[in-house]
Parts: C-alpha cells; sequence; structure tokens
C-alpha cells in the first residue's frame, strides 16, 4: 500500500466532523491506512494542536461502531 497526504479543507465543518475524520479512524484502526499516511485539516481559525486533537477524539468518539481503544485514538492523532 501507498502512503499519501490527505488534506481536508474545512475541517470544523459538519461533513468532517460526521463522516471523513470519523472514517478515516475506522480506516486506520482496519490497518487500510499507512503508518506514514499523514492527513492535514483546514479550517478557518487556527488551532493548537492540543485543543485540535479533542476534537477529533469527541467527533469520533460519538460516530465510533465500537469502544474506542487508546492505542488505536493515539495512532490515529499522530496522523493528524
Amino acid at each position: 500500500m501507498q502512503s499519501c497526504t490527505i488534506i481536508i479543507f474545512g475541517a470544523t465543518g459538519d461533513l468532517a466532523k460526521q463522516k471523513l475524520l470519523p472514517a478515516l479512524y475506522h480506516l486506520d484502526i482496519e490497518d487500510r491506512l499507512t503508518a506514514d499516511t499523514r492527513i492535514i485539516c483546514m479550517g478557518r481559525k487556527a488551532c493548537p494542536l492540543d485543543e485540535w486533537h479533542d476534537k477529533v477524539t469527541e467527533y469520533i468518539t460519538v460516530k465510533s461502531r465500537n469502544s474506542i481503544q487508546e492505542k488505536d485514538l493515539t495512532q490515529f492523532l499522530n496522523k493528524v
């Protein structure tokens, strides 16, 4: 599998919250994203990384099919 960089414009919008970020998380935990895949999130306002990771965690938790494992979440957040 080839690595890639995914860029999400409007990352704080509803589509990213409801669909894109949770779907990418599920692809990652199913090992369908390579270890060096990067996800770049763009929004209108600057946001500190730790604050953004908290928001992404919230988006994923709400839409997760199963319980969230800490190691899986950390692995995903390292790509974002």
